[in-house]
């Protein structure tokens, strides 16, 4: 049996290659080219929409002009405005702080509640009828 010489073995590893070396970097340049830009948009994104945390939420309409939402703290000044002072507040616990900072009202549960069984609770009666959650 001949003796293969090495550079004929590297000939024929090459040519068995389904695709070339060239084009093959040049699809991981563009893979990772895409994948940075995507990257860097996403950031961009973020961004924008994490650097203002508001309860009024604006939003883009097709014609470019800007619609205010602001929802949130009309409910906020109509609890402070239509409930007694020593009104305790029941509502998920993602808008305890909200309420008790602009409503100036006690609430059940707020962003602080450790005790995931009064958390649970408190989804129960929300979940239920309102007999059953009274």
């Amino acid at each position: 049996m001949p003796q293969i010489k090495e550079t004929e073995t590297v000939e024929i590893q090459r040519r068995k290659r389904l695709i070339p070396f060239d084009v093959s970097c040049a699809l991981m340049m563009m893979l990772v080219f895409i994948l940075s830009n995507q990257i860097f948009h996403s950031t961009l994104l973020a961004a924008d929409a994490y650097s203002s945390p508001s309860i009024i939420m604006s939003h883009k309409t097709r014609d470019d002009s800007r619609l205010i939402i602001d929802d949130y703290r009309e409910a906020y000044y109509w609890i402070k405005k239509n409930t007694p002072e020593n009104a305790r507040i029941m509502s998920w616990w993602d808008y305890g702080y909200q309420i008790t900072g602009m409503a100036n009202r006690t609430v059940m549960v707020d962003n602080n509640t450790w005790n995931n069984t009064h958390i649970a609770t408190v989804g129960r009666a929300f979940a239920s009828t309102e007999e059953e959650g009274y």
